[in-house]
């Protein structure tokens, strides 16, 4: 009953996240305030067994779920 969606090619990370990158999620204080107020959301009013996460580019919102979700 679960789904995997990828890519067929993957993109190095040194590519898509360098020095000339516009935006990573963590460095601003409104988006680590915002994953994890959402986190600890989720957790406390669903079963937090499995995460997807679709789009917090540099895992800032997964840091906040226990290893192995």
């Amino acid at each position: 009953d679960t789904k995997l969606v990828s890519l067929v090619e993957l993109v190095d990370k040194s590519i898509l996240f360098n020095d000339h990158y516009v935006y990573h999620s963590s460095s601003s204080n409104t988006m680590l305030r915002h994953f994890e107020r959402a986190a600890k959301y989720i957790q406390s009013h669903f079963s937090t067994n499995k995460v997807l996460e679709i789009g917090s580019n540099d895992g800032i919102f997964l840091k906040h779920f226990e290893t192995g979700c």
